[in-house]
């Protein structure tokens, strides 16, 4: 990396990448974890019961656990940049579709089935193996810098998606995290970049290969956990997904089983409590 005028060294593109996958991160998890701040008011309006629309995020995270595996043969072929972009796109534009549901065919059929599938190229697994490849040393900070946007999607879209909704109502709220999701497709096409061999950088944005800058010391040995592509950490990553998955489907599971067994009659609550 070049020094710039005034001797110090410009900010590494690989920092622009990382900043560009947390946002994006942000956006996917914020639309997708805002779920429960429309279960009441969506099952107001159409009659619903908790067990019916809760049937739709159900099924959403099962598929969104078993297409992982091949979500991720499809980032290893095709490259993070294309899926990222694409997912996005289509993540964006199916939440806003989400404003239209009418009956609950169409609810499960576009939550459930399509956002599972964009929102899967847009997982942390995904968005973690393209940082890995822009930095080494760094590649743990940066991974957890990656992770915050876990937590980042749900402590301000949800608000936002119930704000909107108290304001006007939930079909703008749907259009308004759609919205944010195609908000990060600026940001992905200007700094998400496959590799930094592409822009002529290393990674950490080091000037010189390890092996150059201190001959005395051995080569390094890759980690017995270190991979850098998705395919060759599948095996513990679909494990991951997997049990994550099936948790997150036991809980629903029995909230099930509890609203079935025991029924209780509806009280005033916060706008989008999740309640038996």
């Amino acid at each position: 990396m070049s020094v710039g005028k005034a001797g110090r060294r410009p900010v590494f593109f690989g920092w622009y990448v990382c900043a560009a996958a947390v946002f994006i991160g942000f956006a996917a998890v914020g639309a997708r974890n805002g779920f429960g701040a429309f279960v009441t008011p969506m099952s107001e309006e159409f009659g619903w019961s908790r067990l019916t629309i809760s049937t739709a995020f159900a099924v959403g995270i099962l598929l969104n656990g078993v297409i992982q595996p091949f979500m991720g043969q499809i980032f290893d072929r095709t490259g993070g940049r294309k899926l990222v972009l694409l997912s996005a796109l289509a993540l964006g534009l199916i939440t806003i579709a989400l404003s239209w549901t009418m009956n609950f065919l169409f609810f499960i059929f576009v939550f459930g089935v399509l956002a599972s599938l964009a929102q899967s190229g847009l997982s942390l697994t995904n968005t973690s193996a393209l940082l890995s490849r822009w930095f080494r040393r760094l590649r743990g900070t940066v991974i957890g810098i990656n992770s915050t946007a876990l937590s980042l999607g749900g402590l301000v879209l949800v608000p936002l998606a119930v704000y909107l909704m108290e304001a006007t109502s939930w079909q703008v709220a749907w259009i308004g995290l759609g919205a944010v999701v195609l908000l990060a497709l600026p940001l992905g096409w200007m700094f998400i970049r496959e590799n930094p061999a592409e822009m002529g950088l290393r990674p950490d944005g080091d000037d010189e290969p390890a092996e150059q800058a201190g001959a005395s010391r051995p080569a390094r040995v890759p980690g017995p956990l270190e991979a850098t592509s998705w395919r060759e950490s599948r095996c513990g990553r679909r494990l991951s997904g997997r049990c994550r998955g099936l948790t997150l489907f036991a809980g629903r599971l029995l909230l099930y089983c509890r609203c079935i067994l025991f029924p209780t009659p509806r009280t005033g609550g916060p706008t989008g409590e999740l309640r038996p």
